[in-house]
């Protein structure tokens, strides 16, 4: 099946099924002083192997280059970890104490707006929501899908990949300034 317009035909396809843990990196750097050390969202308690970017990077480059053909390759993490496991080991690493707490869908919306971010990509990102340049339907819609255990693929399909295991939160942590969302707009070019 082609891919698009292009006139080489997709072989792989590597949905990136499991989160990215760099927004949550950066809202990690931020909790202590926006919230006093408390991050606050509606995924609950559910497990997911969060998987780095450059990783998803990779395993796409792989996937490329490879022999595989008509299958799905579902990347993830080396772990299944909570958030309140993720904020335990990034405290570990960083020394720097931030907590978990459970919101609800509306509280999350209200939360968002309070920042002024807009609901759907249809508007400007507000200045005052930097750390979050995203639409708060995705981010909540997301929130919801781990939540409800969407996000808890776990399988070694990378490793099989790429030769190597991807990075675990600890090592994303133990260099956290390569691993940030950054500050970027709805009208970056």
């Amino acid at each position: 099946m082609p891919c698009m317009d292009s006139p080489v035909p997709l072989r792989s396809k590597i949905p990136a099924a499991s989160p990215v843990p760099e927004a949550m990196v950066s809202n990690y750097v931020n909790a202590p002083k926006n919230t006093g050390g408390l991050l606050a969202n509606n995924t609950g308690d559910r497990k997911m192997a969060f998987i780095s970017r450059d990783d998803c990077a990779t395993s796409a480059a792989y996937a490329a280059m490879s022999d595989w053909s008509d299958r799905v390759v579902d990347v993830n993490g080396p772990e299944l970890l909570t958030i309140a496991d993720y904020l335990a080991i990034a405290s570990d690493v960083t020394s720097r104490k931030v907590t978990y707490r459970y919101i609800d869908d509306e509280e999350q919306y209200a939360f968002f707006d309070s920042i002024s971010v807009p609901r759907t990509t249809e508007d400007m990102w507000a200045d005052t929501a930097k750390n979050f340049p995203f639409c708060s339907d995705g981010m909540v819609s997301f929130g919801r899908a781990i939540r409800l255990g969407q996000m808890a693929a776990f399988t070694d399909d990378f490793e099989k990949l790429v030769g190597r295991k991807p990075m675990s939160v600890r090592e994303i942590f133990g260099h956290m300034n390569e691993h940030l969302i950054g500050t970027r707009t709805s009208t970056e070019d």
